[in-house]
């Protein structure tokens, strides 16, 4: 990045710092301890970063440090308090997963359109796993080559060359685009397309009638024969009752089910808030596997995730999630809206539920 301004830098040597998640941002405030070895840190500057600069300044601080291998002396290790998650095996080595989320921030600014950028959180057994995010394009917002330009982004996070000819195929169809990234036990990567006369469709079918709404394609970024290709089928006009029964089918008809408890109380708090009509219920099938479960779209109601806390305290207890972990998580997020709930039977066979909030527009 090159200064015009005819202003001159000033630089600031400073020897200690500290990070914090600010509303959706990340302030990073710089200081230096007394000069005596005294207790506490005198901080100076406070630095707030979006969460797509800070995933770029993870990559560029990581390339910086391998070219100086060998000539800074490495830093002895502090302790550090870990507030937003535990240390886990769940959890990949957190400078590739920066490196890796970087570059699809950096691939989508190369479009040179604005688009959006949604975060989550899946708990399942034993797992909550925090570092999720969907990043979203309208195709017709994308300047020149569309198929050129999304095969350019699949093409760099090594999408395998079969997925690359299927998403040829199925591009000049799509309304939007949305590129996925989970960076927890393993790096993913995910591209949705989501089909532009999916809605005039579903005003053509009746209710229980699915329509294809997405057709997504996710793999191992490390290992890309571990692949799998989703279907996301829409159920238009189903009331929130004819909702709770599909849901119930997809937990087997339980009525003890905790998750189809869960899933029903906040079906039920949405629907208070908004137009029963504007409901989008989801289901996901693959082929190959076991999963079965629901997507269901709740932004029109602006509940925060706070208002639904009885339902995530539920999710945590239900799936054995410790305490302080998930209070961490929940406190960075509280007074975010609540998008999407998925939740049902994985490709593994266990349970999950994915809580997706807080989207926000990138001028890109």
């Amino acid at each position: 990045m090159q200064d015009t301004s005819e202003k001159t830098l000033t630089s600031i040597r400073v020897d200690a710092f500290r990070a914090a998640i600010a509303e959706g941002s990340i302030a990073i405030e710089f200081g230096r301890t007394p000069p005596d070895g005294g207790a506490g840190v005198r901080l100076s500057n406070r630095i707030v970063l979006d969460p797509s600069t800070i995933a770029r300044l993870i990559s560029a601080l990581q390339e910086s440090t391998s070219r100086n291998a060998g000539v800074w002396e490495a830093a002895k290790p502090e302790p550090v308090a870990q507030v937003s998650r535990a240390p886990t095996k769940s959890h990949a080595i957190p400078d590739v997963a920066g490196t890796r989320a970087g570059l699809l921030f950096s691939l989508m600014d190369q479009l040179g359109c604005p688009y959006y950028h949604e975060r989550s959180f899946r708990i399942s057994e034993g797992l909550l796993a925090a570092n999720r995010f969907l990043l979203t394009a309208n195709t017709r917002s994308i300047p020149g080559d569309l198929p050129g330009a999304v095969l350019r982004i699949c093409r760099n996070l090594a999408m395998p060359e079969d997925l690359q000819r299927e998403v040829e195929v199925a591009i000049p169809g799509a309304k939007s685009v949305h590129f996925g990234f989970e960076g927890d036990d393993r790096i993913l990567y995910k591209v949705y397309l989501e089909r532009r006369h999916a809605h005039e469709e579903g005003e053509q079918v009746s209710a229980g009638t699915p329509v294809l709404l997405h057709l997504a394609f996710k793999w191992d970024s490390n290992a890309p024969e571990h692949r799998v290709i989703s279907r996301y089928l829409w159920y238009p006009h189903l009331s929130a009752a004819q909702i709770v029964a599909r849901m119930a089918a997809i937990y087997h008809g339980d009525p003890a089910s905790p998750c189809l408890r869960i899933s029903q109380e906040v079906l039920h708090a949405a629907a208070r808030s908004m137009n029963e009509k504007g409901l989008q219920y989801l289901e996901v099938k693959e082929d190959g596997n076991e999963r079965l479960s629901f997507d269901l779209n709740v932004y029109d109601a602006g509940l925060q995730l706070k208002e639904v806390q009885p339902q995530l305290a539920g999710m945590r207890e239900h799936f054995g999630i410790r305490p302080g972990q998930f209070q961490a998580l929940y406190d960075q997020v509280k007074t975010r809206v609540l998008g999407h709930l998925a939740g049902g039977i994985h490709r593994n066979g266990h349970e999950f539920f994915n809580v997706y909030y807080g989207v926000q527009r990138h001028k890109g």
